[in-house]
């Protein structure tokens, strides 16, 4: 078999050891151009592969078992991926560390306003305002691996956790909600759900945080939210954007008043490294077990 690592993602002795008793590999250490890409790819039965180049290049191959180090792919064309013999596994649950800690420190920013005190050289103590967690109710939006994680750590908080599910009324779920998590999977029940109405209804003075694709929620509804009060802040991972881009112009827009935004970094730490690569390489293992 040979297998192709498009991009260097940092294994471990043991993880290339792995790697290279299951076939011929081929490593690559920095990050392709989409048509740099499809050159490294074109010859392998097995590919390793982040989303640079993959998401591009993708249906110009054929034949292929691709590997991916992270949790959405809703946005492939599974059926045209079927009729070109192509099978991608992904890693879900990676994540799901690193992300509710960030979840986790931006609900302390946005109730306590840490990041504006950190470093500070003034500052009138008559004036300091902060909202505790103990006893607010928060709502997270999906319980999966990331959802259930996030309320564990929020209970432990004194916080009244509760979670919307499919199949719940969305306004009832949430109307008296301290602070809205959304933890949802992107798929077709969940496009567009969080819409202009979704944040009308929201509680005076509430919070929301995001770390789901933007095709869920409305930008929209979310500013005019936070423009005439009814959110007193929000929290994002910078929505759409690739990763580590602070000068993209998407997340650029995002930069406001009311709105804590990270240049979607909310996902990497060295345990996730670990655990994706280690999933990644998993799944080539069970994958050549099965030919």
């Amino acid at each position: 078999m040979k297998i192709v690592v498009t991009e260097e993602f940092g294994f471990t002795t043991e993880q290339i050891a792995r790697l290279q008793a299951l076939g011929e590999v081929t490593f690559y250490h920095d990050l392709p151009a989409a048509d740099e890409w499809l050159k490294r790819v074109k010859d392998a039965d097995i590919i390793l592969s982040g989303k640079r180049g993959f998401k591009e290049k993708i249906y110009e191959t054929h034949d292929k078992f691709y590997s991916v180090p992270f949790v959405n792919i809703a946005y492939l064309d599974f059926e045209k991926l079927k009729a070109q013999n192509i099978t991608v596994a992904n890693c879900p649950g990676c994540n799901k560390d690193a992300v509710s800690e960030w979840i986790i420190a931006m609900t302390l920013n946005l109730f306590r306003g840490f990041n504006g005190y950190i470093n500070c050289t003034a500052l009138d103590p008559m004036n300091i305002t902060a909202v505790g967690l103990t006893g607010k109710k928060a709502c997270i939006l999906g319980k999966g691996n990331i959802g259930s994680r996030v309320g564990k750590i929020l209970s432990a908080c004194d916080m009244d956790v509760h979670y919307f599910l499919r199949g719940d009324n969305l306004t009832d779920k949430t109307r008296d909600a301290d602070i809205v998590i959304d933890c949802l999977g992107l798929n077709e029940t969940t496009k567009g759900l969080l819409g202009k109405e979704f944040f009308s209804h929201l509680k005076k003075g509430s919070y929301f945080i995001s770390i789901t694709s933007r095709d869920i929620y409305s930008l929209e509804g979310l500013f005019g939210a936070l423009d005439d009060g009814t959110l007193k802040g929000a929290a994002l991972d910078g929505g759409n954007i690739p990763f580590g881009d602070a000068n993209d112009p998407t997340y650029r827009a995002l930069l406001r008043p009311g709105l804590l935004v990270t240049p979607h970094i909310g996902f990497i730490t060295d345990v996730t490294k670990q655990v994706s690569n280690d999933m990644m390489i998993e799944n080539v293992e069970k994958w050549v077990g099965k030919r």
